[in-house]
C-alpha cells in the first residue's frame, strides 16, 4: 500500500526581515518554511494550499517594506516576511472544505494585517491561507488574466461607488495610467503632462466641469485647486495623497494631510475648496467585495491593464519599474509554482 506523499513544507519566496527599499531588503530563498498544512486542530476555518502562478506588485508593498515599523509586525513577520497582495493559482489542498477543493484556480488579496501578522504573501511558489482570501476565477477565464485584479480592482470600484458615479456623468480619473485608475477609466488626462495641470483642466474643461474626479494618484496640489474643474456639488475621490518618497518623514507628511483633508471645512471662506474630497483605504475588502469585483471580471465588464511581466528571478528589477512611478498598468511576476 502506497504512503500518502506529505505536502511540501518549505517553498521558494522573496522574503525581507528589515526595513529599507527593495534592492537592500529582499532576499530569495529558495526554501523558505511554509505554515502547517492542515492548521492546527484548534482552528477550525477552512484554508487553502495554493500553488502559486501569478503575482502582482503593488505601491503598498513598498510602503510595507520601507516605513512601516519592525515593532508593529509579529516574531514570525520580523523574522522573514514575504510581500505580495495579489496573487492566482491553483488550490492543491483543502482544509474544512467550504468553497474550495483540489484543482480550484483561484484569485486571491492576501490582506495587509494578514501579511503584518504572519509574514505570508503572495511572493511564493506556493501559499497557505484562510480561504475568505480568495475566489474562484470564473470559468473562461484564465489565471494570467486575473493576475493583478482584486486590489486595484476593489479599490477602483470602491472609489467609483463612494463617489456616486452614475450614467451619464462626466468622470475625471487622474493617473489612469496605473493600476487602480486604468480600472476606472472614462476621461483621462495625463497628470506628468502639463506643469500646471489644474490651470489646463481648469482652461479645458471650466465651462462643462466634472461630476466626480477619481484621482488614483493623489494630487494634493490638484485637489487644492478643483474648484476650477469640478461641480459644486461634485465630489473629488483620492486613493490617497501621494508622497515622493517611501521614507518615514513624507509618509508622516501624507497621513496627516489625509486627515486634514477629511476635516477640513468645504467652504472657501474658511479654507476649503468648496468641494468634497473623500479618500479609500483597501486594506481589507472583504469576501464578498471581492466576489463583485471577480463577477464584474468574468463578465468582462474589468480586465487588468498591463504594464510588463517578469520572471521569479527578476523581481528586483520589476520593483525598479514601480518606483520609477511611470508604470502603465500592473506589474506581473510569473512565479509558476514549485
Amino acid at each position: 500500500m502506497a504512503t500518502p506523499s506529505l505536502p511540501p513544507q518549505t517553498t521558494k519566496a522573496w522574503t525581507f526581515s528589515h526595513g529599507g527599499p527593495p534592492r537592500t531588503g529582499l532576499t530569495l530563498n529558495p526554501s523558505h518554511p511554509l505554515p502547517p498544512f492542515p492548521p492546527t486542530q484548534d482552528n477550525p476555518e477552512e484554508h487553502i494550499h495554493v500553488s502559486v502562478s501569478h503575482t502582482a506588485l503593488n505601491p503598498g508593498e513598498l510602503v510595507f517594506m520601507t516605513t512601516m515599523p519592525m515593532l508593529v509586525r509579529s516574531p514570525a513577520a520580523r523574522a522573514a516576511t514575504v510581500p505580495g497582495y495579489d496573487f492566482v493559482g491553483t488550490v492543491v489542498d483543502v482544509h474544512a472544505p467550504a468553497r474550495f477543493k483540489k484543482g480550484d484556480e483561484v484569485v486571491g488579496f492576501i490582506t495587509f494585517d494578514h501579511i503584518r501578522t504572519t509574514g505570508v504573501g503572495g511572493m511564493q511558489g506556493r501559499v497557505v491561507i484562510p480561504a475568505k482570501y480568495a475566489v474562484k476565477i470564473p470559468a473562461g477565464r484564465t489565471r494570467r488574466e486575473a493576475a493583478g485584479l482584486l486590489l486595484t480592482g476593489c479599490t477602483a470600484l470602491k472609489q467609483v461607488e463612494e463617489a456616486g458615479v452614475a450614467a451619464g456623468m462626466r468622470v475625471l480619473v487622474v493617473g489612469a495610467a496605473g493600476g487602480i485608475g486604468a480600472a476606472a477609466t472614462q476621461v483621462v488626462v495625463d497628470y506628468t503632462e502639463y506643469p500646471d495641470l489644474a490651470g489646463e483642466l481648469t482652461r479645458r474643461y471650466g465651462d462643462k466641469p466634472f461630476d466626480v474626479v477619481i484621482d488614483a494618484f493623489g494630487s494634493q496640489a490638484l485637489f487644492s485647486r478643483c474648484a476650477g474643474f469640478l461641480k459644486e456639488d461634485g465630489v473629488y475621490e483620492a486613493s490617497g495623497v501621494h508622497f515622493d518618497r517611501y521614507a518615514a518623514w513624507p509618509l508622516l507628511v501624507s497621513g496627516f494631510t489625509l486627515v486634514w483633508n477629511a476635516l477640513r471645512p468645504k467652504s472657501p471662506w474658511l479654507g476649503g475648496t468648496g468641494r468634497t474630497w473623500k479618500a479609500v483605504s483597501m486594506m481589507d475588502p472583504g469576501l464578498e467585495f471581492m466576489e463583485r469585483v471577480v463577477a464584474l471580471f468574468g463578465e468582462g465588464e474589468l480586465k487588468v491593464v498591463t504594464d510588463s511581466e517578469w520572471g521569479f528571478d527578476e523581481v528586483l528589477e520589476a520593483y525598479d519599474v514601480l518606483l520609477s512611478g511611470r508604470a502603465k498598468g500592473k506589474i506581473i511576476i510569473r512565479v509558476d509554482g514549485e
